[in-house]
């Protein structure tokens, strides 16, 4: 397969069948041309694109939304960071979620009202912050369509969406101090670290270091010191895709936090350095953390044990995110600085910290005032 480079089309030859076959990606859609030699295959190429040329306003109008956020993702691809353009990937279903058949309309006919119509078409089943993510897809593909002369004017510049359309952004939820007990008792169940299973022991780590999942599958020993842990990397699966976009493989790869926040020192309690001491007696590789059978941990994994975890000791039903921040509630709840506490949870601003335990700091404005009827 030739290398593509500067917009240019990709090369292929059968040795089977003896034909060159030159294929070059057009908004409408990945085309294809073959020929016994390059130069058959570039007079076919150079024929269609006349034909394009003077049938171009019927070929535009047939290309569908989703034909062309497929040309979209094709166009970002070298320039998106992967985490992203999976993400990106990903949105092909969502776009499809919408009771507002959207994505099978002419492109060059979508307006305003039609992107309305298509997140009211989800009738409060996502919530705001996912709209506000797929609108901002959306206005770069778009914009992608005003550049290339698909049309005039951005439809989604002038698009207004507002919170009561989508569901309810759900308050976290973290475990207190007897909910925390509670917790790591149904894990240990008085046993030694030994004779439980490795993913359980991870839960006990991010609660106990406010470490993210991807932080926890990245670790490494050379981050690892005696009573602390160096943040440098997380460690996430990306997928790998055909022309059709379907996923036909995947790969862990390790990759550099979003922010330099993110690249944090973490100070180990006694329960945390037990648990590095454990995994440090039956280490199997280069990375910290390792499942019983000797595998790396997944993301999906690690969730399945919390659900059970939380199932078994009649606990709320906790997300690893929320498992994280009950590091940082509990910290809270003692009286430490939140700006401490949003340097160890690797947070950009304490903004964020503080947007996250809201309901906890609101108590603390009360103590306060209540403070003064001792007085």
């Amino acid at each position: 397969m030739g290398k593509r480079a500067n917009g240019e089309g990709s090369w292929n030859f059968s040795s089977t069948k003896k034909l060159y076959t030159y294929r070059y990606t057009f908004p409408e859609g990945r085309k294809s041309f073959t020929g016994k030699t390059k130069a058959i295959c570039l007079e076919r190429f150079k024929a269609y694109q006349t034909y394009r040329e003077e049938n171009g306003i019927r070929l535009l109008t047939r290309t569908t939304v989703l034909e062309y956020y497929k040309h979209f993702l094709t166009k970002i691809r070298d320039t998106t960071g992967l985490a992203t353009y999976d993400t990106y990937v990903s949105y092909i279903t969502t776009l499809k979620g919408s009771e507002y058949d959207f994505v099978n309309k002419p492109v060059t006919c979508i307006t305003t009202k039609m992107l309305m119509d298509f997140f009211l078409g989800y009738k409060k089943s996502i919530r705001y912050g996912t709209a506000k993510r797929i609108k901002q897809v959306l206005l770069e593909m778009f914009e992608l369509a005003v550049t290339e002369k698909l049309m005039t004017i951005n439809p989604v510049s002038k698009l207004t969406l507002k919170k009561n359309m989508f569901l309810e952004q759900k308050e976290h939820v973290f475990f207190d101090e007897e909910e925390m007990r509670i917790f790591t008792n149904t894990i240990m169940k008085g046993k030694s670290y030994e004779e439980v299973t490795n993913t359980r022991l991870m839960l006990l780590f991010i609660a106990h270091t406010g470490v993210r999942v991807g932080e926890l599958m990245g670790l490494r020993w050379c981050d690892v010191r005696n009573d602390a842990i160096f943040i440098n990397h997380n460690r996430i699966r990306i997928n790998e895709y055909d022309d059709k976009f379907n996923t036909i493989g995947s790969d862990f790869v390790l990759k550099t936090p979003k922010t330099e926040c993110s690249i944090r020192k973490i100070p180990l309690d006694r329960q945390a350095r037990e648990l590095i001491a454990y995994f440090r007696k039956v280490k199997s590789s280069e990375y910290v953390f390792v499942q019983s059978n000797g595998n790396l941990p997944e993301r999906e994994i690690i969730r399945y044990h919390l659900q059970q975890v939380c199932k078994a000791g009649n606990l709320p039903m906790l997300t690893t995110h929320e498992l994280r921040h009950t590091f940082g509630s509990l910290l809270l709840a003692k009286k430490i600085d939140i700006k401490v506490v949003s340097k160890l949870l690797g947070h950009s601003s304490v903004t964020t910290t503080y947007n996250i335990y809201i309901h906890l700091t609101n108590d603390q404005y009360e103590e306060a005032v209540n403070v003064l009827d001792a007085i």
